[in-house]
Formats: C-alpha cells, structure tokens, sequence
C-alpha cells in the first residue's frame, strides 16, 4: 500500500497534516497568580486561540509546556 501523501496526490487532494492533539486535561481552572489553566498550563487567549494555530505554532507552545509546568510545580522535573 502507498504512503498517504502518494495517495492524495494521486486522488488531486492535498496530503494529511498530522494534527497536535490539544493538551486539555478537562481541569479548568484558571490560576489568579500565573494567568495559565492549572490543567493544561495555557494562557486563556492561548485556548481560544488552538483552533486557529498552525502545526508549528502548536507544537512551538505543546514544547514551552513541561517548562511551565516546572515553574508552578517545583516538584515536575521539566
């Protein structure tokens, strides 16, 4: 079987961008202190803005996230 981007061209369709997965954890609750949800350590205008980012900007803030996690939790190695 052909690779997917084979196949789309092939079919006159752009090929499949793999899509970042949301880092929601379904705890939101937004932290007076930070400003970030103490779930998935986003920014309020950062989770209005997910559907709208691009793969590199997703993945630009899915990478800033184990930092942020270490600066509100000492104990989470980054």
């Amino acid at each position: 079987m052909r690779p997917n981007a084979e196949r789309a061209v092939e079919q006159n369709r752009p090929p499949l961008v793999p899509e970042a997965a949301s880092p929601c954890v379904g705890v939101c609750l937004l932290d007076a202190g930070t400003g970030l949800c103490r779930g998935c350590l986003r920014t309020m205008a950062e989770i209005a803005n997910w559907p709208t980012l691009d793969l590199a900007e997703k993945r630009r803030l899915l990478a800033q996230l184990p930092h942020r996690r270490a600066l509100t939790d000492p104990a989470m190695p980054p």
